[in-house]
């Protein structure tokens, strides 16, 4: 689960029984009580969002990547594993929508939430072609954040729908900065996961002067071995029973470069092979985006009208390395300097494997790590 929620600008982590000390560094205003001898914080955390470790305020931070595990403090310092997943922030509807035109062909959609003169946040979705979902404006304290979502050229509610031309990584970071000059907004927090977290990083690297920090899960850099690990071998051996569904569509004789073929087969002229292709790649993501099944993320991301765009996206990206040099986003890693960043990603992220946040974490010496024991991509 992201974490900007639960810190002010100054985080910190903790594993000292004597917390008293440490409520003020809480957003919103944390209220702890004890049940059964349990240390809780009933309405603000996640059990992914204790910590393990020693008492490191920011300046005594270690490089060393900080593990997050699903456990609770008792009150004599022992840990308890806690079952209940507490929600995020409710979900809320916008103050303002925008229809923005970009460009001859993309007009995005863009909406504003949570407090007007607050801290600008600007979620980036997943995919590439997933469109912002159900719960993308319930990660932030609604009362201190200024939270602004887009649907990325040809997904969501942008249009035209599924659109290729002129939808490149260099178009969405060229986007990005037209929203924020659009709302005035000087500059911003960038929070992604996944695509999101790629995306958020070419455009701070870009554009270093107008990010205030980053907040990313499940890191992806967009590398070729990245891609190749979850879209050709690596994953499959996983999740073999949810990979022959996957790879169902793709004649035998094509599947050295499944994501050539799923191409193909979503730009071709058979509407029902690509139907199926795309309810395919869907579920084979959908499957493996966390740790215990989601059922309603399953549904969620199946849907015939979403898959179809995040197939036909997607490969797009995929297929041309996602428009990126190899290794561009390391390479260019300097960029980042004295930009502040909050790392989390699951230890058994089957998606984006942990080397993908642990190499960032490296070339980025300014990012915090925090590794999420018992989670996957959804971390």
């Amino acid at each position: 689960t992201p974490i900007l929620r639960h810190f002010t600008p100054t985080p910190i982590l903790f594993s000292d029984p004597n917390i008293k000390d440490l409520l003020r560094h809480f957003t919103p205003t944390p209220i702890l009580k004890i049940y059964s001898g349990t240390l809780l914080r009933p309405q603000c955390f996640r059990p992914q969002c204790f910590y393990s470790g020693t008492l490191l305020r920011p300046q005594q931070y270690s490089p060393t990547p900080t593990i997050l595990t699903p456990t609770i403090f008792s009150v004599d310092g022992s840990f308890r594993y806690h079952e209940q997943m507490f929600p995020l922030y409710p979900e809320i509807k916008p103050f303002a929508r925008h229809r923005l035109k970009v460009d001859d062909v993309h007009e995005l959609y863009v909406d504003e939430s949570g407090n007007k003169e607050g801290i600008p946040v600007l979620f980036i979705h997943a995919g590439p072609g997933s469109g912002c979902e159900f719960d993308s404006r319930c990660f932030y304290n609604p009362e201190k954040y200024r939270i602004v979502l887009f649907d990325q050229r040809g997904a969501g509610r942008s249009t035209p729908n599924c659109e290729l031309r002129n939808n490149r990584t260099q178009d969405l970071v060229s986007d990005m900065e037209k929203i924020r000059n659009f709302l005035s907004i000087d500059k911003w927090v960038l929070f992604g996961g996944g695509w999101g977290s790629t995306l958020s990083l070419v455009y701070a690297e870009t554009h270093p002067d107008s990010v205030l920090g980053l907040v990313l899960r499940g890191i992806f850099l967009g590398r070729r071995k990245d891609i190749d690990w979850f879209y050709q071998e690596g994953a499959s051996r996983f999740y073999p029973d949810h990979w022959a569904d996957y790879i169902e569509p793709v004649p035998a004789s094509n599947r050295d470069n499944l994501l050539a073929a799923y191409h193909r087969i979503i730009t071709g002229e058979n509407e029902l092979a690509r139907m199926g292709a795309a309810k395919s790649w869907s579920a084979w993501e959908a499957h493996c985006s966390n740790l215990h099944p989601n059922q309603r993320l399953i549904r969620h991301l199946s849907d015939t009208h979403r898959s179809l765009a995040r197939c036909r996206i997607g490969t797009h990206y995929l297929v041309n390395d996602c428009f990126l040099e190899q290794n561009q986003i390391i390479n260019q890693a300097g960029n980042l300097r004295d930009i502040p960043g909050i790392l989390v990603h699951g230890r058994f992220d089957t998606i984006c494997p942990l080397d993908n946040a642990h190499d960032l974490h490296v070339a980025w010496p300014d990012s915090q790590l925090f590794i999420v024991r018992e989670a996957g991509h959804s971390a």
